[in-house]
């Protein structure tokens, strides 16, 4: 028989290792420890850093593009000035090159490069609002002598929130500053999350033993959380990394790996956050960057060399390496270098597009200016056209101009037939009624006649100035041909 003493120890013993037991598991109802809030604070610190990445990298895309176009414009002002030149027909390629990278960033930009920025940003930041609603209500829900449901190694070590920390942790829970800085990746990368407390609570994980501070907001059962009577389900703090049972048991914390392949709708902000900073695109991504292999291997520069270059006798086209070299002088990227620079150090002569000072190409940097600069010398290369087609046309004219007599005599050689005459008309001949005879008008044959007096011309015909007009007749063709084409 148990005496009444015995029995009273034994049921000492067994309340305090109940008690005892309850402390190492955790007790329900308690706040979250330290070790459990310090990496969901990293964790929102860094998502606030996704809009730094997504803004760093787009504005160095659209810089890298502008840099693409400002060097094309230059290379066409430089093509102008160079006309005649063999560099300026390799800056004509260059200026290809530069124009068809930089759009080519810009559809990069618009078909993914936006989409994945946006929805990067957008879904980092709605993650981030989760996390952050549900940690200030559990930074305010404390007191001084009942409630903590943030503390530190015990439950009466209540964590409040000051000054975007929480007992000296950073914890910024509100927009942070928009900076053009690359995202940190302590807690979020490629490969999910890291450093996050997961699974079923185990001993004093998340929470600490009993104690007199209390967090209502973690104990699902009856008259806790919830009134008179138990919730019909979980609910999920943090955008479901937390569960708080229905019947009142301990705390869990999702598992990692389902925080990147979830797809419930209580714990999916998580996947679609890792799913989309997964795919965000970078600037590196848009091909918008300087290119430094050789010239045959950048695919965008070969295009328009080949292309502009005429397939051979064979109707094959010519070795892309050789081409290269006759246009740049090699394969090497050193070689468009040389090129780039030649047009950075041309001259832009004051006056030109109302400049003020003479000064480098390479030194004007405005598109606005560059773009006029470009005007003059396009309309400039226009007007040399129009003179050389001028000088061209009045050079034929005089190469072997026909006398009034010859003129007359092609219009005799229709005879009285008034149809064959008709044909004719473009020469200046009409027929004549009376005379019953085809005839050079009157007009032109004196026009004739006065050309053939103001050029020396004798007995009826012209001197011959072909010598004189060489120049224009042989070399102006083949200046305007460079200049059209």
């Amino acid at each position: 028989m148990v005496s009444t003493l015995q029995a009273t120890l034994l049921a000492a013993i067994l309340t305090a290792a109940a008690m005892q037991s309850r402390m190492a598991q955790g007790a329900v109802g308690q706040g979250l420890l330290k070790t459990a809030w310090v990496p969901i604070c990293g964790l929102t610190t860094e998502l606030g850093t996704i809009a730094n990445q997504v803004y760093r990298d787009t504005t160095t895309t659209l810089s890298d593009i502008t840099t693409l176009k400002r060097q094309a414009i230059r290379s066409r002002i430089f093509s102008r000035i160079k006309a005649t030149t063999k560099e300026g027909t390799a800056a004509i390629l260059l200026a290809e090159y530069f124009d068809r990278r930089a759009f080519k960033a810009i559809d990069n930009l618009k078909s993914t490069g936006m989409h994945g920025a946006i929805d990067a940003t957008r879904a980092a930041s709605y993650l981030k609002g989760r996390i952050d609603e549900t940690m200030m209500l559990l930074a305010q829900s404390s007191s001084s002598d009942n409630n903590g449901c943030l503390v530190g190694t015990a439950a009466e070590q209540r964590k409040t929130y000051s000054a975007k920390k929480i007992d000296g942790v950073g914890c910024p829970l509100e927009m942070q500053a928009l900076e053009a800085t690359p995202r940190t990746t302590d807690y979020l990368d490629e490969t999910g999350c890291k450093q996050l407390k997961s699974g079923q609570e185990t001993g004093n994980t998340y929470t600490p033993g009993a104690g007199t501070h209390k967090c209502r907001l973690l104990d699902g059962t009856a008259n806790k959380f919830a009134d008179t009577q138990q919730l019909t389900g979980d609910h999920t703090p943090f955008a479901g990394y937390i569960t708080v049972t229905k019947g009142g048991g301990n705390i869990k914390l999702a598992a990692l790996s389902d925080l990147k392949t979830a797809a419930a709708d209580h714990i999916k902000a998580w996947k679609h956050a890792f799913d989309a900073v997964k795919k965000m695109a970078t600037s590196q991504n848009m091909n918008a960057d300087n290119e430094t292999t050789e010239l045959q291997q950048r695919s965008t520069l070969a295009d328009a060399v080949m292309k502009l270059t005429r397939p051979n006798a064979q109707g094959t086209d010519p070795d892309l390496t050789q081409t290269m070299h006759s246009y740049f002088g090699g394969k090497e990227a050193a070689k468009l270098k040389v090129l780039t620079d030649a047009i950075d150090n041309v001259q832009i002569p004051k006056d030109i597009a109302h400049r003020t000072t003479q000064m480098r190409l390479g030194d004007i940097s405005s598109i606005d200016e560059l773009y006029s600069i470009l005007s003059y010398y396009d309309r400039q290369t226009a007007q040399t056209i129009q003179d050389l087609r001028t000088q061209l046309d009045a050079a034929n004219k005089k190469k072997d101009p026909k006398s009034a007599e010859e003129k007359e005599k092609e219009c005799n050689a229709a005879g009285n037939s008034e149809d064959k005459c008709k044909e004719l008309k473009e020469k200046g001949c009409t027929f004549n009624e009376q005379a019953k005879k085809c005839e050079l008008k009157k007009d032109v044959k004196e026009k004739l006649e006065k050309e053939n007096q103001e050029t020396g011309g004798k007995d009826g015909k012209t001197t011959n100035t072909t010598a004189s007009n060489s120049f224009v007749i042989h070399k102006a063709p083949l200046l305007l041909a460079f200049l059209l084409f």
